[in-house]
């Protein structure tokens, strides 16, 4: 209000008759009238633009905000990066369990892999649950335990021929003893 006042006493003045006197107040502090601390800063030529105001603080936010970021965005990797080690795991637990489905010699030891596969599988989707995965990750996933199924599968049905023809080579034995006899 006193900017408007002050700036505009020439214009008041010449559309006014008589005589109008506006001048500014004495601003000591022991004076009659107490200035208002805005009309005080703009008598004294001491008002100061926004950027006057905050431009060393918007200046050192530009320098400081950007290291906050980066290490948001640091901590963010080593948390997603967290993630991938724990999906690489359970991709590499898939991969085990393919070699010692090769390796297993008996039903029973199939049996037991199937169970850890299935287990296997729940990890999976439990995992899957927590976070998205993209369409590589599934695709991985999904041909590691397609080719667990079939190692499986092929690992049963080789046990399974062997024991048949096993059986069928002890049951020519036990039905023709004496041609074994003839023999030796």
């Amino acid at each position: 209000m006193a900017k408007v006042i002050y700036s505009s006493r020439q214009a008041l003045a010449a559309a006014m008759p008589g005589e109008i006197k506006i001048e500014a107040p004495s601003t000591d502090k022991d004076a009659d009238v107490v200035v208002h601390p805005g009309a005080l800063t703009y008598l004294n030529d001491s008002q100061q633009s926004f950027f006057d105001r905050y431009g060393d603080d918007i200046f050192y936010g530009m320098l400081i905000f950007p290291v906050f970021g980066s290490a948001l965005a640091g901590l963010a990797t080593y948390l997603r990066r967290d993630t991938r080690t724990r999906r690489l795991r359970l991709l590499q637990r898939v991969l085990d369990l393919v070699r010692k489905a090769h390796a297993a010699q008996s039903l029973e030891a199939l049996e037991q892999l199937q169970v850890e596969a299935d287990n296997l599988v729940i990890a999976i989707i439990h995992q899957g649950e927590r976070e998205e995965f993209e369409e590589t990750v599934r695709m991985s996933f999904a041909f590691a335990l397609d080719q667990l199924r079939f190692a499986i599968a092929a690992r049963r049905t080789a046990i399974l021929d062997h024991a048949t023809e096993t059986g069928d080579s002890a049951a020519k034995s036990a039905a023709n003893p004496a041609g074994k006899a003839a023999a030796a």
